[in-house]
């Protein structure tokens, strides 16, 4: 895994080598383009990761404080 994809390569090819390193098909390809994509290289903000990072921060959250709340 320590190859890097060309920056030449189509969203499509980088899509494509993603879910066949991660062995999982998305069904919409637009949420892994969305999570792949820092702000700083989005058109838009609806385009980055911030508002899935958001989200995953907060599911980690809660799972760790449910973990030590039943140790």
């Amino acid at each position: 895994m320590t190859d890097q994809p060309p920056h030449n390569q189509s969203g499509e090819d980088k899509v494509e080598l993603c879910e066949s390193r991660l062995g999982y098909s998305f069904q919409d390809k637009s949420i892994l383009k969305s999570a792949l994509t820092h702000a700083s290289g989005a058109q838009n903000r609806l385009e980055s990761n911030e508002r899935l990072e958001f989200l995953g921060d907060s599911v980690l959250g809660f799972t760790i404080c449910q973990w030590l709340f039943r140790q």
